[in-house]
């Protein structure tokens, strides 16, 4: 049981992946995640002004930041320290995640 999870927060990508898939999906999620935040930011002010409810409005910046922080975590080598403190973060955010959209759901469903 340890072993498994001394692997999975210190070990390195096991596949060497070409630089353009690395490099490009980090462009793509990147651009997401500005994008999102720019629109929820506008969303976030039109929806005050209208005084409208507010319940998921952030849901694609929560998914894409997670899309990007996966991606950092399990595609980039860092150094053992980092690669351990990226998957937990990782880890972490996947769980907030789950459950904010859980919330959301629950929120919205009654």
């Amino acid at each position: 049981m340890l072993t498994k999870i001394h692997a999975y927060l210190f070990d390195s990508p096991k596949e060497n992946r070409s630089s353009a898939y690395r490099y490009g999906l980090l462009l793509i999620f990147c651009s997401l995640v500005a994008w999102n935040v720019y629109s929820a930011w506008n969303a976030y002010h039109d929806a005050i002004l209208a005084r409208a409810n507010l319940n998921g409005w952030y849901m694609n910046v929560v998914i894409t930041t997670l899309l990007l922080i996966n991606h950092l975590a399990f595609e980039f080598r860092f150094p053992p320290r980092t690669t351990c403190i990226l998957r937990i973060i990782a880890a972490a955010w996947l769980v907030f995640t789950l459950a904010y959209i859980f919330h959301v759901l629950l929120k919205n469903s009654s």
